[in-house]
């Protein structure tokens, strides 16, 4: 989406400058029109002429003199853009496209570029859009076809708003290297109407060592109206109806009005999800499912309204043909959480969790991931609890050995402290017996 911004504030730039000649002229020949009629006035009324070197005679020919040539530049300015939208269209977004990758390290090229300077539509046939080595995410995609219509006079005055924006087939990789430093400044634009259709993709995440995850991501359609950059993973998550498939296995988002009207209802439903590509951005408990599937079942309860700021989230988790295991950097639990991992490991083939969540909206404001709004920290502690509370005993063994290593770290630390004092306290004697060899500091 940024690269279809470059061209269109490329297409304000072109057409500030003949605005602002128009409106020049206009104002300067409205003073000449002005004069005019006053001097036509006088002479009706047989009042003497006007001296031509008066004050009034030179504004009005200095304003028609503007007028003049304020016209021809605009006239120019407008010959030279039906010409550059009539034949030079394709020429000029390759232009526009290589110009911005230097700012955005976004490579960008097409097979065909059709549109309409002035009424902001573009469209791009078989386009490639390359990023390479930036901190936050690399990509590589192919795209059949990607179609936007824009607000152009909005653009001119800053907004960046689309009416809507279609993009059909893509492929290729997305890759996350790390988060987003958010005092970046970042384009704002909104879309009345956004539609994705036929998305493959292998999407990785190596923002997290040394848990990494690559899956097979397929869209099959996605529609959001009033999509907005600012609200941009709120927006995907809550307020989409879309359906695909996540390794194979089919999910779904489903946004709509509830029964009283009073409030928005959103739920996700996923099938047989790996465990292994969750578990890494789970903590506790629930990281130990190490293999199996999931089913996953979300209702989330919202209002649009800006005076509720909440999200109520219902979640109903199963899990089944799954493994369990301490993670390896946890040794010290393996003993004492040896009689849950057993219960687990026996009760393989189904496990549910339910529990509920609740978010603040604020949070997912300017996020582009759901992982930067906080999104599996909270379901992480939540489900956590929940997944202990199937096995309080071991819940409890593991709390209070965790407490105790705590404790002993606490003492150690305290203990290597103390000896570092002592130690600089005895240098700092043999240092003041070294100045004062007789000892009586005379």
């Amino acid at each position: 989406m940024e690269v279809l911004v470059v061209v269109l504030a490329a297409l304000a730039t072109l057409i500030l400058p003949l605005a602002l000649l128009l409106a020049s002229g206009a104002v300067f020949g409205a003073s000449g029109v002005t004069e005019l009629v006053a001097a036509g006035r006088r002479r009706a009324s047989a009042e003497p002429a006007t001296d031509k070197r008066s004050p009034a005679s030179l504004v009005a020919r200095w304003a028609w003199w503007f007028l003049a040539v304020s016209g021809m530049m605009a006239l120019s300015t407008l010959v030279f853009l039906v010409a550059l939208n009539t034949f030079a269209f394709d020429w000029f977004v390759r232009r526009a496209l290589t110009a911005a990758e230097s700012e955005n390290g976004i490579a960008a090229e097409f097979n065909r570029a059709d549109g309409n300077l002035f009424v902001g539509k573009l469209r791009l046939r078989d386009a490639k859009f390359v990023r390479e080595g930036h901190p936050v995410s690399d990509f590589d995609l192919a795209v059949d076809d990607v179609q936007l219509n824009a607000d152009v006079w909005k653009i001119l005055f800053g907004q960046i708003e689309f009416e809507d924006v279609a993009i059909d087939g893509v492929r290729g990789t997305f890759t996350r290297n790390g988060k987003r430093d958010p005092s970046q400044p970042r384009r704002r634009f909104t879309i009345a109407r956004l539609t994705v259709d036929n998305v493959s993709l292998e999407v990785a995440d190596q923002s997290r060592p040394p848990h990494e995850v690559s899956v097979p991501l397929a869209i099959e359609s996605l529609q959001i109206s009033d999509f907005r950059s600012t609200w941009a993973a709120f927006d995907m998550l809550f307020r989409s109806i879309s359906r695909g498939l996540i390794d194979g296995q089919p999910f779904t988002i489903v946004n709509r009005p509830t029964d009283d009207g009073d409030s928005q209802e959103t739920q996700w439903v996923a099938r047989d999800v790996p465990v292994h590509l969750l578990s890494g951005y789970f903590a506790g408990p629930l990281s130990w499912l190490v293999d199996g599937q999931l089913d996953v079942d979300v209702t989330t309860r919202w209002r649009s309204d800006e005076s509720d700021p909440e999200l109520e989230m219902h979640c109903y988790l199963v899990a089944h043909g799954f493994a369990a295991n301490v993670p390896d950097q946890l040794p010290i639990l393996q003993k004492v959480a040896k009689p849950a991992l057993t219960v687990l490991n026996q009760s393989s083939t189904r496990l549910p969790i339910e529990f509920d969540v609740t978010m603040q909206k604020d949070a997912f404001r300017g996020q582009l991931s759901p992982l930067a709004a906080g999104l599996a920290e909270a379901l992480a502690q939540a489900s956590g609890s929940a997944f202990t509370a199937l096995f309080p005993n071991a819940g409890e063994k593991i709390g209070d050995t965790v407490d105790r290593i705590r404790s002993r770290i606490r003492e150690r630390r305290q203990a290597r402290d103390e000896r570092r004092l002592a130690g600089k306290t005895e240098e700092s004697k043999v240092a003041e017996g070294e100045r004062d060899p007789s000892g009586d500091g005379d």
